[in-house]
């Protein structure tokens, strides 16, 4: 094994890399998701490589409550999540490799690579969006939400000039959906945060809980 590593150059090892790490992540997901639907139920690990990666590194898996993203303003998913960019990795290491083997042109390879990686992103987004929107149909009234206590999960920026999402319990589940601030501060993971306004089906308006 180390011979054959050694022996692959630097670009290549990359690519592995990338391929290893990313369908690795792409297993676990998989098993733990498998393993909570055998429970009758689903839940979110949150740990962050990625809400919107380089902002949030979390890995979503299902083992105990339902959990959903709801990022987009249409009530479905946000193109960028843990598990559309897991697939990009996915795509773009396995693509780089088949690639770089058949030209041994490290440029284009990282090139194509990107592409096949976005290609990859794009069907998962879809998949996810699709599924998502056919178990949240009729499903939870979000405006049971408002008054509710709630953790950051993604950065809110401050005085609204952007979206973050948070984490609230809705008629019993878990669910991720976006919030704006008017805080005179962004709101960082973790923090607790009450649910004061609904702006449309899934972003709300918060502020910090304790706050006047």
């Amino acid at each position: 094994m180390d011979v054959w590593w050694s022996a692959l150059p630097g670009i290549e090892q990359f690519f592995y890399g990338v391929a290893f790490v990313a369908s690795l992540v792409m297993i676990i997901q998989l098993v733990l998701s498998l393993v909570g639907m055998a429970h009758g139920a689903d839940a979110d690990f949150g740990g962050d490589t990625g809400g919107d990666f380089g902002g949030d590194a979390h890995f979503d898996f299902d083992s105990g409550v339902e959990t959903d993203h709801v990022v987009s303003h249409d009530g479905g998913i946000g193109i960028l999540s843990v598990r559309t960019i897991i697939a990009f990795f996915v795509g773009f290491g396995w693509g780089g490799i088949a690639l770089y083997d058949a030209t041994g042109n490290a440029a284009l390879s990282l090139l194509v690579a990107a592409l096949i990686g976005f290609a990859f992103m794009m069907i998962a987004f879809w998949l996810m969006n699709s599924i998502f929107k056919l178990r949240e149909a009729g499903n939870i009234d979000y405006a049971n939400a408002i008054g509710c206590t709630a953790t950051v999960y993604v950065s809110i920026p401050a005085k609204r000039e952007g979206a973050g999402q948070v984490q609230v319990t809705v008629q019993g589940r878990l669910r991720e959906v976006a919030a704006v601030s008017d805080e005179e501060e962004r709101l960082g993971p973790g923090t607790r945060v009450l649910i004061t306004k609904q702006i449309d089906p899934s972003t709300f308006v918060v502020r910090k809980s304790g706050s006047e």
